[in-house]
């Protein structure tokens, strides 16, 4: 499979022509479709016909609306492959008015969420997939293990079953001796993800296929050894598992399934997610939560390791996933409301503990069996009684400035007096991870408290700003590898040199010495 990843971004990156079949949210008129990238890797169809749209038709064609996701459109290439099409958004059309209706030529732009090529002759099991993605960087670290690629000039296609074309991904052209190659490009991962075992290699693709801006990758899944291929779902938790501990998002861009002979058997390609995935966050450095080499060996990475945190974190996923997301959108925004966003993620990681079944954490400040007993509706009667009595023994001045309707506010935050406030939970949630914390923990909260309502920073504040960011990000790092087990040490991104320390320290600060960032 040394090849694979030069011949699958082709047609991962190009144009993709075929003719409608089923024409779900295109227009009726419109016949061949060609499938692209734009120029920020999301996919756009242009369909082109004659003809005009109808009014009242089925399908609603107003730009920018997202069609249900029945509406399929469903196409067929000149290989006999079978394309679909989901997640249609109408973003353009055109007519030229000037022609009678019958002989208008009808050009329609769609942004696409998922396109699917599949090859329906071939009823065989997949034995290999491989996901591509983007944002991969090695430059913190170096692939131990190397891949000694054959670049093929070009795709050779055969006749099948009469006038059915087959790509053949088998044959490799070596153009030259130089066209040989061999590079640390990838590493090799096992792990255990709902009791189930999986082994794949992670890897970057050579620049001069997928574009170096995107820092391409690959995740290769095989069927062997015991190892069975995962789902959909279950990728998604491994590549999510994968970011955390690269320290950066990885963001699928696509799938391709193969046979034992290796046929490709589908293609997936999707659109990615640019709210998250803006252009300036492939050149972010990446910030691993530990370190990911191998003690007292720095060219090489620890395969054990990172294999270990995949599993851990997988585990616990349901913990973890929202405020990932939330980890990534902050990396994404302006530092002035960075904060907002990594508190957020700490908070989500706070409140899924707190619910999680297994928690003994309470959000009351006495059981709530008790407050029961104490608050019940005899005396909740009496309360509200005394309130309305005191505000009607006001004089006219003071009922002046009282609003009923705000009155009403103030008499039902009675009900919440037994919950505990935002900042109340974290000593608990704490202590209940045996997490020893600092002065930094506490005013990295405080940071994000202020970022949240508002804050304005001047600008001798920007000078230390970066810093305090990291602090947030270490703290959730550092709950996270707590919470999974998944390390007993992190990386101190708060302090000078980024130093390592042992999972039970708590967070050093710019000087190491434990005080907060000034």
């Amino acid at each position: 499979m040394e090849n694979l990843d030069w011949l699958e971004w082709e047609p991962v990156t190009t144009p993709l022509s075929f003719s409608i079949t089923q024409h779900g949210a295109f227009p009726k008129q419109i016949t061949t479709v060609e499938l692209l990238r734009d120029s920020e890797l999301n996919l756009v169809a242009v369909g082109r016909g004659s003809g005009s749209f109808v009014h009242g038709e089925s399908v609603n064609l107003r730009a920018g609306e997202l069609l249900p996701d029945v509406e399929e459109t469903i196409g067929t290439t000149l290989f006999g492959e079978t394309v679909r099409l989901r997640g249609v958004i109408i973003i353009k059309k055109f007519n030229n008015s000037e022609s009678k209706i019958e002989d208008q030529n009808l050009l329609v732009q769609a942004q696409i969420d998922e396109a699917e090529v599949s090859q329906p002759a071939l009823q065989v099991p997949t034995i290999t997939q491989i996901e591509w993605i983007v944002n991969f960087s090695s430059h913190n670290y170096i692939l131990p293990q190397s891949t000694i690629r054959e670049r093929s000039v070009f795709f050779k296609r055969i006749r099948i079953h009469g006038n059915l074309l087959e790509h053949n991904l088998n044959v490799k052209e070596i153009s030259s001796p130089t066209s040989r190659r061999s590079e640390p490009d990838h590493f090799r991962c096992k792990c255990s993800i709902g009791n189930q075992n999986y082994s794949f290699i992670v890897g970057y693709i050579i620049d001069e296929i997928a574009g170096p801006k995107y820092k391409p990758g690959f995740l290769e899944f095989e069927n062997l050894n015991n190892s069975s291929l995962p789902s959909e779902e279950v990728k998604q938790v491994i590549l999510a598992s994968l970011s955390f501990a690269l320290g950066r998002q990885l963001a699928s861009v696509g799938s391709t399934s193969f046979s034992a002979n290796n046929d490709r058997i589908t293609l997936i390609s999707r659109s990615i997610n640019s709210l998250v995935l803006a252009e300036k966050f492939y050149e972010q450095p990446s910030q691993p939560p530990v370190p990911l080499g191998l003690s007292g060996q720095k060219k090489s990475l620890d395969e054990e390791k990172i294999s270990k945190i995949i599993s851990c974190i997988g585990a616990k996923m349901d913990i973890i996933e929202h405020s990932l997301w939330l980890i990534w959108i902050g990396l994404n925004s302006p530092l002035t409301v960075r904060a907002s966003f990594f508190g957020a993620a700490i908070e989500s990681l706070r409140d899924s503990c707190y619910s999680s079944q297994e928690s003994k954490l309470s959000a009351s400040l006495i059981p709530k069996s008790i407050w029961e007993k104490i608050y019940n509706e005899q005396l909740k009667c009496e309360i509200f009684d005394k309130f309305d009595a005191n505000l009607n023994a006001l004089n006219e001045d003071d009922k002046i400035n009282v609003d009923s309707n705000n009155f009403e506010k103030l008499k039902k935050k009675i009900e919440y007096l037994n919950d505990k406030s935002s900042n109340m939970k974290y000593p608990d949630f704490y202590d209940s991870l045996n997490l020893k914390t600092g002065d930094v923990e506490k005013k990295a909260i405080d940071e994000r408290n202020k970022s949240a309502h508002g804050k304005r920073y001047q600008s001798s504040d920007y000078y230390r700003l970066p810093m305090k960011m990291n602090a947030l990000y270490t703290l959730y790092n550092r709950l996270v590898l707590k919470i999974t087990g998944a390390s007993d040490c992190y990386i101190d991104y708060s302090a000078y040199g980024y130093p390592v320390r042992h999972i039970d320290e708590p967070l050093g600060g710019l000087e190491s010495d434990g005080k907060w960032i000034k």
